[in-house]
């Protein structure tokens, strides 16, 4: 909502707005409503997965992101969707009793765009031989 947006912005991104609204004032832009910062958009996507339930107690922590795309602005109102798809599931060459993951994430519109994308890489627990 766009509540939700300003309450991000002022507690985190607080000179964000400003940005934003001056670089649509440069480009000639009208301005019709507030884009959401994309580390938010980003972050409800990862509330999406992890609220799946998918992982469940195997998720460890967190190894790197890559590749991290915005292509398109969300706005108030729009329905954001997570696209999950593992790529790479392999044994953790330092830490034997872990598995390494990478997780292709596609953040998707209403309108089936996507808008944000990303590569996560996380250990996992394994399962015990």
């Amino acid at each position: 909502t766009e509540e939700e947006i300003s309450r991000f912005l002022e507690r985190y991104a607080p000179s964000y707005r400003q940005a934003a609204v001056f670089g649509e004032e440069r480009a000639g832009m009208t301005k019709q409503s507030e884009s959401a910062p994309e580390l938010l958009v980003m972050s409800i996507g990862w509330g999406l997965w992890i609220r799946s339930g998918i992982f469940g107690e195997s998720n460890i922590g967190g190894v790197a992101m890559d590749e991290v795309r915005f292509h398109e602005p969300v706005f108030a109102g729009d329905t954001l969707q997570t696209e999950v798809t593992v790529s790479e599931l392999r044994p953790s060459r330092s830490r034997p009793h872990l598995g390494v993951i990478t997780i292709e994430f596609k953040i998707k519109n209403q309108h089936g765009r996507c808008v944000t994308s990303w590569k996560d890489i996380s250990f996992v627990a394994r399962r015990p031989h």
